[in-house]
């Protein structure tokens, strides 16, 4: 049982690297959105700190600091807040994380998935533009609905968020593009 422990704690770590990344989902175009929150129970990951993620396409950097809400004693859940943004996570497979980016009272919510890789970790959404006749396959597959777009180009996806969760565990390779990469922020040099 030890061993089956490890694991999971060596994965959180990485992973924690490359959620700050998520923020620069704010700047991106093209990602999968919903009207209403897909994870209502989050999952614990180490992310809690400082992180710089760096924006694949244009190269900027972005700095997160994450900060824990835990809800509960006997089977809790968790939170994670970040400029002025709430993120939850749920683990899909060994290596992948569905995250959740938004304000849950009243604006949409931006869905991506988180990849560990060694130090680092990346950040990837469907790429709704490039693979669009393979993501409508896999839409109708799954009975999640298109509706509309957002005003940054994010394709609002409609349906349960069990089908949403889906969805997002099906999606092959190559139908995904990768938007950032994380990684923790050193801590501040003393003189």
């Amino acid at each position: 049982m030890g061993a089956r422990l490890a694991a999971p704690r060596r994965r959180s770590r990485s992973t924690a690297r490359f959620l700050a990344l998520s923020g620069a989902m704010l700047l991106l175009s093209g990602c999968y959105a919903s009207q209403e929150p897909v994870i209502e129970n989050g999952e614990k990951i180490d992310i809690v700190g400082r992180f710089t993620c760096r924006d694949v396409q244009t190269g900027k950097a972005y700095g997160f600091e994450f900060k824990e809400r835990k809800v509960g004693s006997f089977f809790p859940t968790y939170s994670y807040e970040a400029n002025r943004k709430t993120y939850r996570f749920i683990r899909i497979d060994d290596s992948t994380y569905l995250g959740q980016e938004g304000d849950e009272r009243n604006k949409l919510i931006n869905l991506f998935l988180l990849r560990p890789q060694g130090r680092s970790a990346t950040i990837l959404v469907p790429d709704v533009d490039g693979s669009r006749n393979r993501l409508q396959t896999l839409l109708t597959e799954n009975r999640v609905l298109i509706n509309g777009r957002t005003g940054n180009g994010a394709v609002i996806l409609e349906g349960e968020a069990e089908d949403k969760i889906r969805l997002m565990r099906v999606l092959p390779q190559e139908v995904l593009k990768e938007i950032a990469v994380c990684e923790p922020k050193p801590p501040a040099e003393t003189k």
